[in-house]
């Protein structure tokens, strides 16, 4: 496993956004998830329109490779965002409904960020959220599955570490 940075995109890239209210004021978190889940990237913006995607879709790609395909919801700044991206014109774009459960790695890794929300009695300032939420993600580590085998055969799953531990992957400092 790799020590610090941001984690490193694979053969494909889910992408979705999700309202966090900051002050009482409606508010955008976008995020982007590789095929195993990993969070690479968040951002948070006022908008939810072409530009605003087009900016996250720049910021992804400025710290991870092009990936040959991105799965997003039906959300229509999406593909406008991608047209204007020299960079993401030969990659496939799926579309999936938001009911149809095909998108849930990016809608699971929502439920940490709405467990920290709820934790800290709601997000307050943009900048201060943008930061805390793209410095500190779940440890991949303490999260990973391990099977034991037992006396009698069995093999029960359980968890390496604390679910809880974050990590500082972008802040060297803190590690």
């Amino acid at each position: 496993m790799r020590q610090g940075g941001a984690a490193q995109a694979g053969p494909h890239l889910d992408l979705d956004e999700m309202f966090v209210t900051l002050r009482g004021e409606p508010y955008l978190l976008w995020r982007a998830v590789d095929e195993h889940g990993a969070e690479l990237d968040v951002l948070v913006q006022k908008r939810r329109d072409k530009a605003a995607a087009r900016r996250f879709f720049r910021r992804v790609l400025r710290s991870n490779p092009v990936p040959r395909k991105i799965v997003t919801d039906q959300l229509r700044s999406y593909p406008a965002a991608k047209a204007d991206i020299p960079e993401l014109a030969q990659v496939k774009h799926v579309f999936v409904k938001a009911a149809a459960g095909v998108n849930n790695r990016a809608e699971n890794s929502h439920q940490p960020t709405r467990r920290r929300e709820r934790q800290m009695c709601g997000f307050r300032d943009a900048r201060r959220t943008q930061a805390f939420l793209s410095c500190f993600r779940p440890d991949p580590a303490a999260l990973r599955v391990t099977q034991t085998s037992d006396e009698r055969g069995m093999s029960p799953l359980h968890t390496e570490g604390a679910p809880l531990h974050m990590v500082c992957l972008d802040c060297p400092s803190r590690n």
